[in-house]
């Protein structure tokens, strides 16, 4: 019985320090464990952090979309992708962007991106008169993850009025 108490022990202690760095979800903190070789206590170590409300991928999905606005702006589809690599179940990662991302909010988020990319790559609004540059800019906003007519609108939008803020929703 000590055995399985220090097993514990010692896998909640990596647990802990694992979330002084940041948050982690369920799935990434069972990966880690894991790898440090606590493979027989998992499913205790899991639900205790669980039950003290250290492990909540809700709160974790919610605090990365707020943080994923403010840092890298990234669209639904990208947002998606990542709360999905990270271990967040599909309908609960579309649910939470859905609640997040509206569409003024992706637009917003596409036209600083895209703002961000033209000023470090020194584009003016007059270089998007080139295909070229278009696509450029079209791609990088869709590998991003913003969606097409957003995409496109905003590359319309950016290519007439220059470097005056979009009113557009």
């Amino acid at each position: 019985m000590a055995e399985g108490f220090d097993a514990v022990r010692a896998a909640l202690q990596d647990a802990y320090q694992l979330l002084s760095y940041r948050a982690w979800t369920v799935e990434e903190m069972r990966g880690r464990l894991k790898k440090k070789g606590h493979q027989a206590v998992l499913t205790t170590v899991i639900d205790r952090l669980k039950e003290l409300g250290l492990l909540d991928d809700e709160a974790f999905a919610q605090t990365y979309l707020e943080y994923a606005q403010q840092s890298k702006p990234m669209g639904p589809k990208r947002l998606q992708y990542e709360l999905e690599r990270r271990g967040i179940e599909r309908s609960f990662a579309k649910h939470a962007i859905a609640r997040v991302i509206t569409p003024e909010i992706e637009r917003r988020l596409a036209e600083r991106a895209a703002r961000e990319k033209m000023r470090k790559s020194v584009i003016s609004s007059a270089d998007l008169n080139d295909a070229k540059v278009q696509r450029r800019l079209f791609s990088f906003l869709a590998r991003r993850g913003f969606s097409y007519p957003i995409v496109r609108d905003l590359v319309v939008d950016l290519r007439a009025h220059g470097d005056q803020p979009t009113n557009a929703p």
